[in-house]
Formats: C-alpha cells, sequence, structure tokens
C-alpha cells in the first residue's frame, strides 16, 4: 500500500505533503497529540517531508470551520497538492458534506491520503461509499437479529437469565445464572407481608422506614412491590419474549403483551427464593383485589390529565357520582413517611370558569395576533426551530462520542464492540443529518406559515363563540378544549392557586403579542420626541 502511495506521488512530481486533523472535544493525552504522533509515523514511512499538520478542535457540523478552511484554500491555489488525514470522517462526518468536500478536492487534483486505510482515496468510488453507509445500517440490523436468536436459544436451552438481576439475586458471569444474595430475605419478607394481609402500599412504607431501598437504590412504592409479587424469577423459572418491543418515528421504544404462545418458560432455571405454593397464593390474593378489570375505571372528565396538585406535582383524581363529576382530595403518598399529600379539592365547575375566562381574555388575544401576523405573511418561531436547534445539539453530542471511540480505538486497538457502537452512531448521526436537511429545504421556500402552527390556528376559528358554546360541551369536549390551549394547570387549594402554563402554539402568541406592544410603544415615544 504504502509503495503504491510512494509511486503515485513520485509520478505527479509532489515532493511534500501535509496533513489535516480535528477533534470534536481536545483531552490531554487522549486527543489530538495521539493523531498526531499516527500521522508523523505513517508519514515517515513515505520517506516524503510531512511539510505541516493543520490541526484543530471544532465541531462537524460545518465545512466553514477556520483551519479546514485555509486547508481549502491552499488546496484552491495549488500550495497543498498532497493530504494525510487519519480517516475521511476527521473531514466531516456528515454524507453530503463529505461528498461535496471530495468533489471540491478532486476538481483541485488534490491527492488525499487516509492513515487508516494506508490508501490514497479514490474520488470515483463515492458509489461504495454510499453502500458501505447502507451495508452497515443492514449489518447492525442483522446482528440484532443474531443476537436475539442467541437470547432465544440461551433460554429455551439453558435456562439463562438475561438482562439485569433483579432484588435478591446476584448474576454470576461464568454460569450465567442467577444466585441468591445477602437481600433474599427482603424478598421473603415482602410475600410474608402481603400474605399476612398488608396493602402494596403499606409494605413499601415499612421498608422506606427501616432503611430498605429497590435495586437502583431508590424509595420502594406500591408499583415495585407489585412487580416483585408477580416476578416468576423468584420461584426459579425464567421466562423470555413477554413483551414485544418495537421504535416509534421519534425513536421511542413502545411495548405490547405478547402472545402466551410465543413466550419461552424454563423452569428450575436457578435457586428460587419463594416456594411455589406461596407465589401461587399471592398470585391468587392479587387477583382477588382486582375489583374491576384494568381499564374498566377509564373515564375522560374535564380537567383529566391538565390539573396536577401542587404539593406533589402529579395528576389529580376525578370521580363520577350520580351523574355528577367530583375532583377528589389528592391521596398521592409520601412512600418514605407513609403520609398522604392531602392538597384538598373544589368544585369542578369552579376550575372550569376560570379556565374558560382565562383562554378567552389571556389566549384569545394571543391567537389573534398569530391569526393577523400569519395574513400579513410576516414569519414567527414554531416548534420546527426548536426541534431543529434539538438536532444540531444531539449532532454534536454524537460527534463527541465518535471522538472519544476513536481515542479507545488509537489506544486500545480495534474492538469489535467499538466498531458496532460506531456504526450505530453513525447510522444515527445519518438520520439526524437527512431531517436537519430536509428541514433546511423546507426553510428556502418558507412563509412562516408552519403545518402545525397552521393547523392550530384551525382548530380555533370558533373560539369566538366559547362564552356560549362551553355550556353545552360534554366533559369530553371541554377536555380537548383545555388540552387544545393549555398544557397543564398547578393546583393549590389554601391558599388557592391555579397557574395555568400554556401549550407552546399559545406561547408563541403571547410572547409575539408582547413585542408587537413593545414595539408600538417604541413608536409612540419616538413621535412624541
Amino acid at each position: 500500500m504504502l509503495q503504491n502511495i510512494f509511486e503515485t506521488l513520485n509520478t505527479k512530481g509532489i515532493t511534500r505533503i501535509y496533513a489535516y486533523s480535528r477533534k470534536s472535544r481536545d483531552v490531554e493525552g487522549e486527543g489530538l497529540q495521539k493523531h498526531h504522533d499516527i500521522i508523523v509515523d505513517f508519514c515517515s514511512n513515505l520517506s516524503i517531508p510531512l511539510e505541516k499538520i493543520y490541526e484543530e478542535v471544532e465541531s462537524s457540523e460545518t465545512l466553514t470551520r477556520p483551519t479546514l478552511s485555509d486547508v481549502r484554500e491552499q488546496v484552491k491555489n495549488g500550495d497543498i497538492r498532497a493530504l494525510v488525514v487519519y480517516r475521511l470522517d476527521r473531514l466531516t462526518r456528515k454524507t453530503t458534506d463529505l461528498e461535496r468536500l471530495l468533489q471540491e478536492f478532486k476538481f483541485y487534483n488534490l491527492v488525499l491520503i487516509e492513515a487508516h486505510r494506508g490508501k490514497i482515496v479514490d474520488y470515483n468510488d463515492t458509489l461504495s461509499t454510499k453502500l458501505e453507509s447502507v451495508m452497515s445500517d443492514l449489518y447492525q440490523e442483522q446482528s440484532k437479529l443474531v443476537l436475539n436468536a442467541g437470547k432465544k436459544k440461551a433460554v429455551s436451552i439453558y435456562g439463562n437469565h438475561l438482562g439485569e438481576a433483579p432484588l435478591g439475586y446476584t448474576y454470576n458471569p461464568k454460569t450465567k445464572k442467577l444466585e441468591a444474595n445477602e437481600q433474599a430475605f427482603l424478598i421473603r419478607l415482602i410475600f410474608n407481608m402481603y400474605v399476612e394481609g398488608k396493602s402494596t402500599t403499606a409494605i413499601a412504607v415499612d421498608l422506606n422506614k427501616r432503611g430498605y431501598r429497590t435495586r437502583k437504590g431508590v424509595l420502594f412504592n406500591s408499583r415495585s412491590i407489585h412487580i416483585i409479587l408477580n416476578n416468576e424469577k423468584y420461584i426459579g423459572t425464567q421466562i423470555y419474549g413477554k413483551r414485544e418491543w418495537y421504535k416509534d418515528i421519534n425513536g421511542k421504544e413502545m411495548s405490547k403483551e405478547a402472545p402466551k404462545e410465543d413466550w419461552i418458560i424454563y423452569e428450575n432455571a436457578h435457586e428460587p427464593i419463594i416456594d411455589n405454593e406461596q407465589f401461587l397464593q399471592v398470585k391468587k390474593l392479587l387477583k382477588d383485589k382486582l375489583l374491576v378489570p384494568v381499564g374498566a375505571r377509564k373515564r375522560k372528565f374535564s380537567l383529566s390529565n391538565v390539573l396536577k396538585c401542587g404539593k406533589c406535582g402529579r395528576n389529580m383524581v376525578f370521580h363520577h357520582v350520580n351523574g355528577k363529576e367530583y375532583l377528589k382530595p389528592c391521596v398521592n403518598l409520601d412512600f418514605l413517611t407513609g403520609q398522604k399529600c392531602g392538597n384538598g379539592a373544589i368544585p369542578i365547575k369552579d376550575i372550569e370558569e376560570y379556565l374558560k375566562s382565562q383562554i378567552w381574555s389571556v389566549a384569545r388575544p394571543a391567537i389573534l395576533h398569530m391569526k393577523r401576523k400569519r395574513a400579513d405573511g410576516h414569519k414567527y418561531r414554531s416548534e420546527v426551530d426548536l426541534k431543529k436547534e434539538d438536532l444540531l445539539k444531539q449532532q454534536r453530542d454524537i460527534n463527541l462520542q465518535l471522538d472519544n471511540i476513536l481515542d479507545l480505538m488509537i489506544q486500545r486497538g480495534v474492538d469489535q464492540r467499538l466498531l458496532d457502537r460506531e456504526q450505530s452512531l453513525k447510522s444515527k448521526l445519518r438520520q439526524i443529518e437527512s431531517q436537519v436537511n430536509n428541514m433546511l429545504a423546507e426553510d428556502e421556500d418558507d412563509d412562516g406559515s408552519y403545518p402545525e402552527i397552521a393547523a392550530f390556528l384551525k382548530d380555533t376559528e370558533d373560539l369566538s363563540a366559547l362564552p356560549w358554546k362551553f355550556k353545552c360541551m360534554t366533559s369530553e369536549e371541554k377536555n380537548v378544549l383545555f388540552k387544545r390551549y393549555i398544557k397543564h394547570v398547578t393546583y393549590l387549594k389554601n391558599p388557592l392557586t391555579l397557574d395555568i402554563t400554556w401549550t407552546a402554539e399559545v406561547q408563541q402568541g403571547l410572547r409575539e403579542l408582547v413585542y408587537r406592544k413593545e414595539e408600538v410603544r417604541r413608536k409612540k415615544e419616538a413621535m412624541q420626541k
């Protein structure tokens, strides 16, 4: 490889070479100095003088970085005819930017050398570069399939444990089994207390008062106790595939219960802490205390998921009796002391009337101002702009992680886990770049009328009829109305407090309305002078 590089440089009459190195963040002992040493060592084997190494600590978000701009200018002027980089992602990690930069270097006949591969970059091989990106994504998906198949086999044949060990157990990496530890007595205590008649809430409070904590070091609550009481691992059974998982378009993990016939069940996989008889007894008690099916209590009230307690921050609870809706006092529990929150209740109607008046007097003027501004063709910021800023921040964070992985490879050598992590991050980076590029393309023809804001304004067309229409609305219709304008309301009975947090669209209108009033005031003051 080096001989081919040397012959190419000699053929082109190149007697001096230059190098470029970039880091998103320089860390002493692990940053630019290591890249510097690798490049110097590589160039020393070419027997051609290394004239200069251009180094900078900058993000790869843009090509207008000071040092890279200087290198590009010298390439354009013919001062730099051969350039060494450790890897191409030192120039940029954005696929679109890299393609543009390679086309530029090709135009000015630059010999670009990648020290990591020990060869000259083939500018005509842009198709293979794109294919490499696609193949890395396919490799990652295939690796997941192989990994999941291995997990299924490990459970179905050997009863191996997967994931983190639950409270009371320690995972033995040699046997791949669970082994009871010194906290196993806590599990027995929890089961015994429940059989004796204590509720999951009372058990959680009791354990917290004694100073015990969950596996993660946090307070027990009724849910964590309920999970322990339902965990088959405590009778020595391993079950894999209880839930099916997938990611939505925003990358959020979602799950649902898988069909029972698809579960992989392995009994006597490890030492049990609870005997089968007691486990079945607890299971029956749990079922008997479930008075109504899950979801049967669900009902949408006018303030459902809108009203939050001003003391503990949780959603307030409502109930329905004889055709009337009531706000219940907050019964959320402090699982450390066993004390209830105690935030009292007032008539729902009083809260509804207050929120209606605030929507009319505060939100309505802001919305009308947004409509006028939209009609006049003026631009304004929206959630799209905020999302774009968030994506750019994610880009910076991923670039920093990739730099850290590169440092580890340089320090420890190539490791498959590091390669897999690198491919995963690069795949995510390409997805973010695609989203950002789409947003930038949309911005070129954007007139400020963002689709989500346009849809929001369209939904507010009947706002002028609110005072008369509100009386005839059902609870579900009121709930939709409130959520359209209000993100949540913080409620406190003593002293009576109702703090409204408006939705992003209303907040946008309020900001622009304030700005408009300030602008009018400044103009009046200027005219008076």
